[in-house]
């Protein structure tokens, strides 16, 4: 991987619908409410759409050389790519362990996004042989944004600490390169 500089931010991501959806998922996420079964209904029924705008795509696509962010791969020729959220925007984790919520906060922060080939951002099962046995395998990102530290990790995550600077302290634990900081 090769570091990628990051471009300057689509106008569409300053549009007031962008806003909008992004203040409704910081209404529906922020961690200091009372869980109940409406609002986790809502929560489940959400769906951020304003990220996956064409605007968004052409420029992560500038911004990325029309190459997948993690392995460079050139691959647009035969896949259309992902709009990758680096920090998981509903739930950080796999679909067996999440952890509620995610960085629900950045789903349309320009910063948080990039583009990604289908092998690593979605998950994809493969068996493997080891030790003379055929074991599964999960590989591709998905959700996952793994920490070294783990109290970081289970701790809860919150658009007001992120504004406080608090929840930053993920970047130095991260276990995940980030093309466009690390080289």
């Amino acid at each position: 991987m090769i570091k990628i500089k990051r471009t300057t931010k689509p106008a569409y991501l300053d549009d007031p619908k962008v806003l909008e959806e992004t203040a409704e998922a910081i209404k529906l996420f922020a961690p200091n409410q009372s869980i109940t079964p409406s609002l986790t209904k809502k929560r489940k029924e959400f769906k951020y759409k304003r990220y996956s705008h064409v605007a968004v795509k052409d420029a992560l696509k500038d911004m990325c050389n029309n190459k997948c962010a993690y392995c460079e791969s050139s691959f647009l020729h035969v896949y259309y790519g992902d709009i990758e959220h680096f920090r998981p925007k509903k739930f950080v984790g796999t679909k067996k362990d999440q952890k509620i919520p995610g960085y629900y906060w950045l789903a349309n922060d320009w910063n948080n996004l990039l583009l990604s080939c289908l092998f690593c951002n979605q998950a994809k099962t493969q068996m493997i042989e080891r030790e003379d046995e055929l074991i599964k395998i999960t590989l591709g990102k998905q959700n996952q944004f793994p920490l070294s530290n783990q109290t970081l990790y289970n701790r809860t995550r919150s658009h007001i600490n992120w504004e406080n600077g608090n929840d930053k302290k993920d970047d130095k634990a991260r276990l995940i390169v980030n093309p466009c900081i690390d080289d």
